[in-house]
């Protein structure tokens, strides 16, 4: 899709504008995008949901299979960190998705490309 958008500029408006999953990103001066609380999005530590089921803001901890760099290539491997769901996850509608950000940039598109494995995650929340 990205080869066909650069070969073709003039259709990038008239294909994504009618995409509802399609994300539009603002560019915001600072260079770091913010999420749903205000607080920069981090890269392997920021994820979004469904804000109808989970809370916002709330931390967690993820356990997957994940793309990864390793020695220059792109590789599935054990993944395990603590995130913040503070993304605003607008095309996720179901309580099975959790989309993990990856940052900006060539390499973080090579690694959300091949982010499609399941895993686990686990809200951290207070008792009484």
């Amino acid at each position: 899709m990205i080869d066909y958008f650069n070969a073709h500029p003039d259709r990038v408006q008239q294909y994504t504008w009618i995409n509802p999953r399609y994300i539009f990103f603002r560019v915001v001066p600072e260079g770091t995008p913010r999420g749903t609380i205000n607080e920069p999005v981090i890269p392997m530590r920021t994820i979004a949901t469904d804000k109808s089921i989970f809370p916002p803001a709330a931390l967690t901890f993820i356990k997957a299979e994940l793309p990864q760099f390793r020695n220059g290539n792109v590789v599935i491997a054990p993944y395990t960190g603590f995130t913040l769901d503070q993304d605003a996850g607008g095309a996720i509608r179901a309580p099975g998705r959790c989309d993990l950000y990856m940052g900006t940039g060539d390499d973080a598109g090579r690694l959300a490309g091949r982010a499609q494995h399941e895993g686990r995650l686990y809200y951290l929340v207070l008792r009484d």
